[in-house]
């Protein structure tokens, strides 16, 4: 009898023992599920704080250099789409020419929670259209993209496309690029094209790329169309009165302390102080072409102006559109 109630309790407590260790497997699978999902959320969370901070940094960064890169070209607003591991950043971009907007693309960039970010669209001419033996024409969404020609670069010829005036109406409202001779200063330019400027290109070219593109220009079969500088591609800053400099020179204070901007500006500032022998402030700035927008009859008024070289049509709309 006492052998009986001895196996009886052994069985019960076996029973305890397996049912102790399946409780206590469940709160093991559960408690580590919890300490996964906190560290999972833990992580994820800090990802999305980093990834909102880079996001924060890097897009004051890509305007202030987007003021200063692109010929007339300003941004009218961002929008973001937040996905769970992801950001993606597109800023609408236009053209203003005589007051009115012109769509020029979006801008879009992609953040991620691991601290990565990649432009994943670009701003540039998508097609090329050619005229006669050596002339071309880039174009992007329908427009024609502006180009300079620098003053100290050899070109097989320059163009002027002030002619296609002649065959338009006082309600078409056009953008002009135009090429000087040589350097002026701010209010030297402002002088001839104030009541229709837009914006300055300014010489950034180093040496050894004026001396490329001269190179690339002229060796005869090397390139169909000349290297000029496109709108696109251009350095300067927008027309407003009384500050234009100063706004130009603190954007490119700003880019200098950090992103990745930095080596770019670096370059530019090396370039516009002749590697540092001079100071950076207003008198380095020298302005070899400008951007003019208006009415096409009000823009032939700069037809005679004896410091442009060459002249490049760009955007054109309707005055009523």
């Amino acid at each position: 009898m006492d052998d009986n109630k001895f196996f009886a309790n052994d069985k019960q407590f076996g029973d305890l023992l397996k049912k102790t260790k399946r409780v206590s497997f469940i709160k093991s699978i559960f408690i580590s599920f919890i300490v996964s999902l906190l560290v999972f959320l833990g992580l994820y969370f800090l990802g999305s704080y980093w990834m909102q901070s880079k996001i924060e940094k890097e897009s004051g960064y890509d305007s202030l250099w987007s003021s200063v890169h692109g010929a007339n070209i300003e941004e009218r607003g961002t929008i973001y789409n937040y996905s769970p591991l992801t950001a993606t950043a597109k800023t609408e971009l236009v053209k203003t020419v005589a007051g009115i907007p012109i769509p020029w693309g979006q801008r879009e960039k992609q953040y991620t929670v691991f601290g990565t970010s990649k432009f994943i669209s670009a701003i540039g001419p998508s097609s090329v259209s050619k005229l006669g033996e050596d002339r071309s024409f880039y174009y992007f969404l329908g427009q024609r993209v502006i180009e300079f020609y620098h003053p100290k670069v050899e070109y097989k010829k320059i163009f002027d496309d002030r002619y296609v005036f002649d065959n338009m109406t006082e309600q078409q409202m056009v953008e002009l690029a135009l090429s000087f001779d040589k350097g002026y200063s701010i209010a030297e330019v402002n002088k001839f094209f104030q009541e229709h400027l837009a914006w300055y290109w300014l010489d950034t070219l180093s040496n050894d790329d004026i001396k490329d593109f001269s190179h690339w220009n002229m060796e005869e079969g090397l390139f169909y169309h000349d290297f000029t500088v496109l709108g696109t591609d251009a350095f300067g800053f927008p027309f407003l009165e009384g500050i234009s400099a100063e706004m130009f020179l603190n954007t490119l204070n700003e880019l200098q302390k950090d992103g990745k901007y930095q080596s770019s500006v670096n370059g530019l500032i090396n370039t516009l102080t002749e590697n540092g022998s001079l100071e950076l402030n207003e008198e380095v700035l020298q302005i070899v072409g400008v951007v003019v927008t208006g009415p096409a009859n009000e823009l032939q008024k700069y037809n005679n102006v004896p410091i442009v070289t060459g002249a490049t049509l760009g955007a054109v709309t309707n005055k009523y559109q």
